[in-house]
């Protein structure tokens, strides 16, 4: 006698519980990047006002002080973005819940199209059959519940990199930040341009924190050999101390996660040691 199947509702399909679990769970990281993004937009507040009293003293030379207010306002924006974005995809994390609820339900009526067959199995006794039958459906409904999985998984990976890739501009603005700072004389010696710079530092430091968290690093490429699967060529520069198809300077920083390239890195690749009678005929013309 064949024995009766009994349908076990919602707790046949645990995976579906973990599914919803691992959507809130990422909802809450995300909340929790928006307060950190708070707490640096606070930061850069606290810099603005420095930088008021400050300029009340005397100001820096060669415009710095104006230069660095226009980097914080300029950082100011990209977190209010960045924000907004947040916001946008915790909206679409919901509606992928509530598909996440309605594909339940569809597993929940195709459970009891199974036990209506089961029925009509008992009642028909051609055990095997009304067995294939219910074999078939339940392969279906197993086969629809991994579909939906993986379509939801695919989603949240890419609500997450999308969110990742709109973040990065911020990071390319504190490092040019650093970098303008860096080549002002006046900074070495200016205590406030001092405190200008170990301030942004600081909040780079926070942010590259952050993305370390959710598994975004950079990619290393300077030096390395160029690969059009990582890298995004700009262009070529003559260098006699880089070889040639190796990349020799670095516009734009790329970055990784664990499941792929997020950003390629904007780089120039080196073309080898410039020409003897090229580099003369530059030399003349400077001349």
């Amino acid at each position: 006698m064949v024995s009766s199947y009994r349908p076990s509702g919602r707790s046949a399909y645990p995976d579906y519980q973990q599914v919803v679990q691992a959507y809130r769970s990422l909802r809450a990281q995300y909340e929790q990047l928006a307060m950190h993004e708070q707490q640096q937009a606070h930061r850069i507040a606290q810099l603005e006002r420095a930088l008021q009293q400050a300029s009340q003293g005397q100001p820096p030379t060669h415009g710095q002080s104006a230069a660095v207010q226009e980097q914080v306002a300029a950082l100011s924006a990209q977190l209010e973005r960045a924000e907004q974005q947040a916001a946008r995809v915790e909206q679409e994390y919901r509606a992928a819940l509530e598909q996440t609820r309605q594909a339940e339900e569809k597993l929940a009526a195709a459970e009891d199209k199974i036990a209506a067959l089961q029925a009509e199995l008992d009642e028909a006794g051609d055990a095997t059959e009304w067995r294939e039958r219910y074999l078939r459906q339940q392969a279906d409904a197993e086969n629809f519940r991994r579909r939906q999985e993986r379509r939801f998984a695919q989603q949240a990976t890419e609500k997450q990199r999308s969110l990742l890739r709109d973040m990065l501009p911020l990071a390319d603005n504190l490092e040019l930040g650093l970098q303008h700072l860096a080549q002002d004389a006046d900074a070495a010696t200016d205590p406030r341009l001092q405190s200008y710079a170990n301030n942004l530092r600081a909040v780079r430091q926070a942010f590259m924190d952050t993305l370390e968290r959710h598994g975004v690093r950079p990619l290393a490429a300077l030096g390395e050999p160029f690969d059009p699967n990582l890298h995004e060529a700009l262009g070529h520069l003559a260098s006699s101390e880089v070889p040639e198809g190796y990349i020799a300077h670095v516009v734009q920083n790329g970055f990784t996660d664990p499941d792929g390239l997020v950003r390629p890195a904007r780089v120039l690749v080196s073309s080898g040691a410039p020409d003897a009678a090229a580099l003369m005929g530059q030399q003349e013309q400077e001349r």
